[in-house]
């Protein structure tokens, strides 16, 4: 039996190349960069991690521009029974081709050991507003770098092992990295660009929620118009280094009491339709003005 990689690979060609990738964007090369390692443990037999990405529409769209010289543009439906996504994924009926899926229940991927990326409830939030022109950069990138890397591990099979540094990722930033490496040392790409976002921590937080989920933690006040951060309950930072992060680059925001950063609402609110690619409505609350604080001396 051939390699599922590159017997999947060979739909590649079917998809043409764009003149150039400007458009492509950090999330959607982020994104690229992740399934490089993946489908390079595939080809070696290797361990694969899962990786869950937040279900939306924006996810769902760039994930069908980065699969779509491959063959897919729907995800595959699994179930949260185990034993029944064994049996969807089974080699008779995908012969361990990396995929994109939907899945109710990540508790029935764990430890599967297949090329997944899987839209469900929690997990990394690809938000990234493309149109026609962006979906074709990505999928033309998509398909040079997998034409590059198929090709690399089909001459090289022996030495492809020393693309995969490390056994297991621990995280999809690192599987980003170890992909963006691979891809600059075997894909013709030097210094491939994952384009960091300007405000890395802001970032982190909106990856982190569904733009539902963001209004239970950015509110408006509409008599000030200021949009107030809540950091009483975030877990990945504490407060202080996200505002110093804003004011870095809004000298109008402003700690607020104990637990909120308070911003521009005309500029915070373009960040985060921006983001999302849509407009995100936020639960309106009067805030108290007096309890503006400029920073100093808070550890928060």
């Amino acid at each position: 039996m051939c390699n599922p990689i590159a017997h999947q690979a060979s739909k590649a060609v079917k998809w043409a190349l764009v003149a150039g990738f400007g458009s492509v964007g950090g999330v959607a090369a982020s994104a690229i960069c992740s399934g490089v390692p993946i489908g390079t443990r595939t080809f070696l037999n290797q361990q694969t991690p899962v990786v869950p990405i937040l279900r939306s529409p924006p996810s769902l769209g760039l994930l069908r521009a980065v699969f779509r010289p491959l063959g897919q543009i729907t995800p595959i439906e699994l179930t949260s029974k185990r034993s029944q996504v064994e049996q969807i994924l089974s080699k008779r009926n995908f012969s361990g081709y990396p995929l994109f899926a939907t899945c109710p229940d990540l508790h029935a991927l764990e430890d599967l050991n297949y090329p997944l990326f899987v839209l469900a409830d929690d997990g990394i939030a690809l938000h990234q507003a493309m149109d026609a022109q962006v979906i074709g950069e990505v999928a033309s990138l998509s398909k040079r770098i997998i034409i590059a890397l198929v090709l690399r591990l089909l001459d090289e099979p022996v030495q492809a092992h020393a693309l995969i540094e490390k056994q297991a990722a621990t995280s999809v930033r690192q599987l980003a990295l170890e992909g963006k490496r691979v891809i600059e040392l075997n894909c013709g790409l030097e210094n491939f660009d994952l384009l960091e976002p300007e405000m890395p921590l802001l970032h982190m937080l909106l990856s982190a929620w569904s733009p539902e989920q963001a209004r239970g933690y950015i509110r408006l006040d509409p008599g000030t118009n200021l949009m107030y951060i809540s950091c009483r309950q975030l877990q990945q930072m504490t407060r202080q280094p996200l505002y110093r992060e804003l004011f870095a680059k809004n000298a109008e925001v402003k700690l607020h009491g104990d637990h909120y950063v308070a911003c521009p609402a005309a500029w915070l609110s373009a960040i985060v339709e921006k983001f999302y690619g849509q407009p995100v409505p936020l639960c309106h609350q009067s805030i108290d003005p007096t309890k503006v604080l400029e920073g100093q001396n808070d550890s928060a």
